[in-house]
């Protein structure tokens, strides 16, 4: 890997052991506690950023989950054809303009604010040990801006959780880039305000589907976001040459679906309902005096069962068609059709940065911790940990 390609990775991983406090404190366009988890979906292209970038680009734009992984994905779709730390300033600046773009109706206070905060910081700056805390300490004040901008994440007294997210690529990003020393405080500390949702928050409801679907335009004619506004709520588009990925919310996908037979042909099709999360799963947080448990997803223990007793989950990696999945993200039914039809279905570990950065996230967010350690032989996940407790453990 190149210096940039570990800064992707770097990024992906800092961003993907706090995924489920970004989950906890999601409240905007909906509050249905999934963007960090659909950031993960997306973006786990990034964790082996080496190949490449045309191919890297469509396994992310395929994989985008959710409102917040779409924006990504159109952001990033720009991202990565930089080559070089003197290309990032250009193409940062691209990124934030098709993120901006993809969204119908774009709002203030969201991920959008971060990657046109990056693009205007890298306008006059360039990036190096020097100017990196510059960077992070102005998009920190970035993120923390959201939790008064949109009345939703103001009525929760939170950030915004897909620009909390963007904030922690760009983290572990620009201090891998650079050789800058993350900031040493917990994120509690860099955010006192806005990583927990207010007892008085009361989620509203509105469309009851959340779909996401590619199609071929005949003749390379491509619809306007004015049309596709009609169509549904949090409406994202992302245009290709002849295909674009559409991700809306709508009441009725059998009819979205029958609408979308004049915009061309529907290639694929996810829909999934939107559930609301009580504010009670939404703020969840450690009993104080606790030990808290986590454990490893290869210990074959559900994701909703851990969700229920507030037991973290440390992903490998399954590895399906040409693009990787985190293991308590892939759904079984998928795995099994795809081996049902031959083809080949392996896993990966997660990267030592990966896990270091779960261990410090789970440290900060919940003190002291419990590490139920599976199958330590085969993934050195026992030798992994011990070494990061020997350097890190507060």
């Amino acid at each position: 890997m190149t210096t940039l390609e570990h800064a992707f990775a770097h990024g992906y991983a800092c961003l993907s052991a706090r995924s489920e406090l970004l989950d906890r404190i999601n409240v905007f366009p909906v509050a249905d506690n999934d963007t960090g988890a659909n950031l993960r979906v997306t973006l786990a292209p990034l964790r082996s950023c080496g190949q490449d970038r045309t191919r890297l680009v469509s396994q992310i734009v395929h994989a985008a989950a959710g409102n917040s992984g779409n924006i990504a994905a159109a952001f990033f779709s720009a991202l990565l054809q930089a080559q070089s730390c003197a290309d990032l300033a250009e193409y940062v600046g691209k990124g934030s303009v098709l993120a901006r773009k993809s969204v119908a109706s774009p709002q203030a206070g969201t991920m959008l604010d971060v990657f046109d905060a990056v693009a205007a910081l890298l306008s006059p700056l360039a990036v190096t040990q020097a100017t990196c805390p510059l960077l992070l300490d102005s998009l920190r004040k970035t993120v923390q801006q959201t939790s008064v901008v949109l009345p939703d994440l103001r009525s929760a007294a939170v950030v915004d959780a897909g620009a909390l997210g963007m904030y922690l690529f760009f983290d572990g990003f620009f201090s891998s880039l650079t050789g800058c020393q993350p900031a040493a405080a917990p994120l509690k500390e860099l955010f006192p305000a806005g990583l927990e949702v207010a007892a008085t928050f009361i989620p509203v409801h509105g469309a009851e589907h959340c779909i996401t679907a590619t199609l071929k335009a005949p003749g390379q004619h491509l619809p306007e976001m004015a049309e596709l506004q009609r169509l549904g709520d949090c409406v994202v588009a992302i245009p290709g040459e002849d295909l674009f990925r559409l991700h809306l919310h709508a009441a009725d996908p059998s009819h979205l679906r029958a609408q979308l037979d004049r915009f061309g042909q529907v290639i694929s099709w996810a829909e999934e309902p939107i559930l609301i999360a009580g504010n009670e799963a939404a703020g969840k947080q450690k009993a104080s005096g606790c030990v808290h448990i986590m454990t490893d997803a290869a210990g074959s223990l559900s994701s909703e069962l851990a969700r229920q007793h507030n037991i973290t989950l440390l992903d490998s990696f399954i590895l399906l068609e040409d693009r990787a999945c985190p293991e308590t993200l892939c759904a079984p039914e998928l795995v099994y059709r795809l081996m049902r039809a031959g083809q080949r279905v392996t896993t990966a570990q997660s990267s030592q940065t990966e896990r270091y950065q779960s261990y410090q996230s789970t440290c900060e967010q919940f003190g002291r911790t419990l590490y139920l350690c599976v199958g330590s032989a085969y993934t050195g996940n026992y030798n992994t940990a011990l070494s990061w407790k020997k350097k890190h453990d507060p």
